[in-house]
């Protein structure tokens, strides 16, 4: 699972995730074990992001790092969000 993956020609959106979005009813499969693991990288950098001053998109990251341990897919699509996000 890459970023090509979800690169589908979507336009540039101004908030990292939709305001009606709610990880915690995600009902999409459970990741595999690799992807797991590129799961954990992304937050990692997304939170190094957050330290480097982006902090327009706390709330977006921690609510994400929630689900470090058993993330879906739905949360590695929602973590993809964050590469086609445009600060405004």
């Amino acid at each position: 699972m890459n970023l090509q993956m979800y690169n589908r020609g979507l336009p540039k959106v101004d908030q990292p995730l939709p305001s009606n979005y709610y990880p915690e009813l995600d009902i999409t499969p459970l990741l595999e074990d690799d992807e797991v693991n590129l799961y954990q990288s992304y937050i990692s950098i997304l939170w190094q992001i957050v330290e480097l001053g982006r902090l327009d998109i706390y709330v977006h990251v921690a609510l994400l790092s929630s689900y470090l341990t058993n993330p879906h897919v739905g949360h590695m699509e929602a973590v993809h969000k964050f590469w086609i996000f445009k600060k405004t």
